[in-house]
Formats: structure tokens, sequence, C-alpha cells
């Protein structure tokens, strides 16, 4: 062998190479429902993204289950502007029911946090790539489990909604092999039992129902909606919302 010193060089060339092929570098994939800015859009410091989120974990392509709630991040110091135009990305698809990537495997994330936590201590947002839409590798186990979820359109997620009947609604499921999908509501409150819904069929990309339950002013709820297609069953999406206390 003429140069083993350079031979190594491409093997060990080679095995990086194959190594980020196997490798996803995105650190959250998200169904972005709405976002928060604050104290406004204008002047924004800090962001909440509601919605659901598959965190990257580990190294080469693990990704944690999807997680509903809100994440909530404050301005990195040295890369607001570009913070700020990546909010301004989110904010522009957010409600659309397509799957976002932003932020980086190797780098601190922040948390999914539960809709009735309250927003403090935010985490700094991590600027990587960018935000970018995912129109393909649907079949990729991350982005199909969150275009199997259903969108909760009404109540949304942390939003306080008039006292009386409320109609519980969703967006369709994404993911086109379940195109057919019926669909499951729950509703439970602080002292009423579970009600559940019928099998429910969607008209057009929604579907709602009606519980009997009446919402009360400053009492909790949590409903719950899920889709199935003869045997598959999709994951369940929660959402929490408060009746409008009373003035």
């Amino acid at each position: 062998m003429k140069n083993p010193a350079r031979f190594l060089g491409v093997v060990m060339f080679l095995g990086m190479t194959t190594l980020a092929r196997a490798s996803d570098p995105i650190g959250i994939y998200a169904l972005v429902d709405r976002v928060v800015f604050e104290p406004d859009v204008a002047l924004a410091e800090r962001i909440q993204i509601w919605g659901a989120f598959a965190l990257a974990t580990g190294r080469g392509e693990e990704y944690a289950e999807p997680a509903a709630g809100y994440m909530y991040f404050s301005l990195p110091e040295k890369k607001a502007e570009a913070a700020r135009k990546e909010w301004a990305d989110l904010k522009k698809l957010a409600g659309t029911g397509k799957c976002l990537a932003f932020a980086g495997r190797y780098q601190e994330k922040g948390k999914v946090r539960r809709s009735e936590e309250n927003a403090k201590r935010p985490d700094v947002y991590p600027i990587a790539q960018g935000v970018t839409e995912m129109r393909a590798r649907t079949e990729y186990p991350p982005i199909k489990a969150l275009l199997s979820l259903p969108v909760p359109l009404s109540p949304a997620d942390g939003a306080d909604t008039a006292a009386g009947s409320v109609i519980l609604k969703v967006r369709a499921v994404a993911e086109k092999e379940h195109k057919g999908a019926k669909y499951y509501f729950e509703i439970e409150g602080p002292a009423v039992e579970k009600e559940a819904s019928p099998e429910v069929v969607p008209s057009g990309e929604e579907a709602n129902w009606s519980p009997a339950l009446k919402v009360e002013p400053g009492k909790k709820y949590i409903w719950r909606a899920w889709a199935a297609d003869g045997k598959w069953k999709g994951p369940v999406r929660s959402a929490v919302f408060q009746g409008k206390a009373a003035r």
C-alpha cells in the first residue's frame, strides 16, 4: 500500500458520511395549532407555541412519542432577529395541519408543557436550520405519528370558552392512508362523569360533536379525540379549556 495514512483518512471519511446519513439532524417535528407572542407581535420577547411535538432523543433517528401542549421560549441573546424570523414563519404556518421541523437534534430543545401549566421560566429558543414545512417523508415515524393526530379547532387547547353548550371540533387527520377515518370524542369536567360520543363521520375536513355537558364559568374541562379506520386506531389528542368566568 503506497499511502496507508491517506487510505485510513478515506475510510474515516466514508464512515462519517454513513453516520451523517443515518442521523436525522432535526430537533423538533411539530403540528403547530397557534402561537402567542409576548408582549405582542411587534416587540416579541417570548413565544408560546401550541400544538403537538415529537422531540429528538439520543442519536440517529430516535424521537419521543408526540406530546400535546405548548412550548415556551425566550429570544436567544445573540440571535434575536433570526429567532423572530422563525417565529414569523411559525405564525404563518400555524393552524394549517402541516408538519413543521425546527431546532437541532444535538442542542437544548426545551420542553413540552401541559396546557394547564402557567407560562413561566421560558426555555431559550433553539436556532438551527430554520423552520421547514415537511411535504415529503410522510411515512417517516415521527411525521406519520403527528399526521395521525386530529387537530383540536374548538375549544382550542388552553382557551377560555363561553359557558353553556359547547361543540367539540377537530380538523381531520392529515395522514393520507386514513382519509376515510371516523372520529370519536370524550369530554370530562371537575365533577362530571366522562361523556363519550358515538362514531362521528367527518364533514369535509372537519368532524364535530355536541355533548350534553354544559360548560360552567371558571371550571376546567378536558376533551379528547381520535380517528379510527377499520382495525386502525390513531393516537389520542387532548385539549384543556376553561369556562369563562362570570362578570
